[in-house]
This record gives structure tokens, C-alpha cells and sequence, in this order.
């Protein structure tokens, strides 16, 4: 997964590492999820890899969004709009 996060901010200018230091509410579970979610995996996929149901994707998906949404982080609106 640090392999993967690695990548996502390599092509991603950074994004990952603005997600950690701007939305610390998020726990290592989530940012994992984030990390998938921003390789532009499908929600299949990543219901495969997080041994989750592809509804529980498409909930923590929103739930995550929220959590940006609602939080002070001078880039939310890139976190969200590169989750789409």
C-alpha cells in the first residue's frame, strides 16, 4: 500500500501526502481506501481488495467525501473533485 500511495502522489502532484497533513481525521484504514480510490481502481476492485461489499465501497466513499467536505482543508475541493 505504500508502494501504491507512493505512485498516486508521484502522478497525482502529491496528493496523498496533502490528504494526510490536511484532513488528520482520517485513520489508516480510510487513507488506504484513498489510495485506491485515487489509482483510479473501480469499486469492484477495491471491494476485492479491502474484503469489503461493493455497497460498503460506495458508502465509505460518501462518508469519506463528508469528512472532507466538512473539514478546514485548504484543498478539499481537489480531494473531491479527484475522487469522481
Amino acid at each position: 500500500v505504500e508502494r501504491l500511495e507512493s505512485i498516486v502522489n508521484d502522478y497525482r502532484g502529491g496528493l496523498m501526502t496533502l490528504l494526510r497533513s490536511e484532513v488528520p481525521q482520517l485513520g489508516v484504514q480510510e487513507l488506504r481506501f484513498m489510495a485506491f480510490v485515487y489509482a483510479g481502481f473501480s469499486s469492484k476492485a477495491i471491494s476485492i481488495f479491502m474484503q469489503e461489499s461493493v455497497g460498503n465501497v460506495y458508502t465509505k466513499k460518501s462518508r469519506i467525501k463528508g469528512i472532507i467536505s466538512r473539514s478546514d482543508a485548504p484543498h478539499k475541493e481537489q480531494f473531491i473533485e479527484a475522487m469522481n
